[in-house]
């Protein structure tokens, strides 16, 4: 099997992890209410709408008729807008939200912020760094038997029971004292 690692795939892991690492901080609560802001600033980017609102902005403040904002203008007016509705849904999180309580708040965490970091990564890759395919970091190939790949995902099975069975002991024996 061959694999290609361009700087897309880089970045896109990189962000999702991030905002896993955020999401088990944070707690499932806090990253549900997150999900929509990351959707309304990556739907303000689809929709391009920074740039009409860069128009409304000039046509405020130099009230000539028919001035179109120059480049940099639409930039940071969009720039601002995104960092605000993100800023906002976290700061709104943490005050509408109470910290997690127990550890299944924080690993259920992970589930939202799994999907706002692939929502945030497309984001990134596809609209704000579109270069970023092209950039090939490295490549090479992945021998597997084919034949022994079901060993492998028992083997796989069996470390998974064996983290699972010494957490919960782990755990039982924590609560005894």
């Amino acid at each position: 099997m061959e694999w290609h690692l361009t700087l897309q795939l880089a970045l896109s892991i990189l962000v999702i992890l991030i905002f896993m690492w955020f999401g088990y901080r944070r707690g499932w609560r806090r990253e549900l209410f997150l999900v929509p802001f990351i959707l309304g600033a990556v739907l303000f980017l689809i929709l391009n709408i920074g740039r009409g609102l860069a128009q409304i902005l000039a046509q405020f403040f130099v009230d000539i008729p028919g001035v179109s904002p120059a480049g940099r203008a639409i930039t940071a007016v969009t720039i601002i807008c995104v960092v605000g509705l993100v800023a906002a849904g976290y700061l709104l999180g943490n005050r509408l939200f109470p910290k997690p309580g127990v550890p299944q708040d924080r690993v259920l965490g992970l589930v939202p912020s799994f999907v706002t970091g692939v929502i945030v990564a497309f984001g990134l890759t596809n609209l704000v760094f579109p270069d970023t395919q092209r950039v090939m970091l490295g490549q090479g190939f992945i021998l597997v038997d084919q034949s022994r790949v079901g060993y492998y995902a028992l083997a796989l099975f069996i470390i998974i029971a064996i983290v699972v069975v010494i957490r919960l002991v782990s755990t039982s024996l924590g609560k005894k004292k």
